[in-house]
């Protein structure tokens, strides 16, 4: 696979995070990088190379395109009563695109609720009868690989952050 050397001390940090997040109860949104990190942290696996692993992909990385090329885009399908259906209020939506690797295996208490139309995994949440490892309760977790903080007039992408602050001011309340 077209897959260059893991990163060591980011995926010790980002697990030391998430270790710390569940323990706190805190919500989580983990974004590109961050969902794969989310996934292989609760036990899940990655495909390392989308190009090479997958059949008739579609273009989901900026790698080979000339410089100044607009970032690739595509649809993808959201699962109907999912957290991200509900802040969609859609069963679609245009997102950006700039990975080579995608979720394989899901990690444990994870379910996916979006898809690109070639099949791979864009969005995934912590089921709402899961805990995570440590968690003090069923935090707010919702994973995606696209970068919605490129979005920001998107309507999704705004929703996305406005709910994970929500997520917070709510978990803050409930603690005291």
């Amino acid at each position: 696979p077209a897959c260059g050397e893991s990163d060591r001390s980011r995926e010790q940090t980002d697990f030391a995070l998430l270790e710390c997040a569940f323990a706190a109860g805190k919500p989580v949104l983990a974004i590109c990088y961050g969902v794969q990190s989310l996934n292989v942290y609760l036990g899940g696996s990655l495909v390392q190379d989308i190009a090479s692993e997958k059949q008739n992909p579609m273009t989901h990385a900026w790698e080979g395109r000339a410089s100044g090329a607009p970032e690739p885009h595509h649809d993808v399908a959201i699962e109907p009563g999912s957290r991200l259906a509900q802040l969609a209020g859609a069963s679609r939506a245009r997102v950006n695109s700039s990975h080579h690797q995608s979720l394989d295996r899901l990690g444990r208490d994870l379910r996916v609720v979006a898809r690109a139309p070639d099949g791979v995994i864009e969005a995934v949440e912590l089921s709402a009868d899961g805990a995570a490892p440590h968690a003090t309760g069923s935090p707010w977790v919702l994973g995606v690989q696209w970068h919605p903080e490129r979005m920001t007039s998107d309507a999704l992408a705004q929703s996305l952050f406005h709910e994970l602050v929500a997520a917070a001011k709510r978990q803050v309340v409930g603690s005291r």
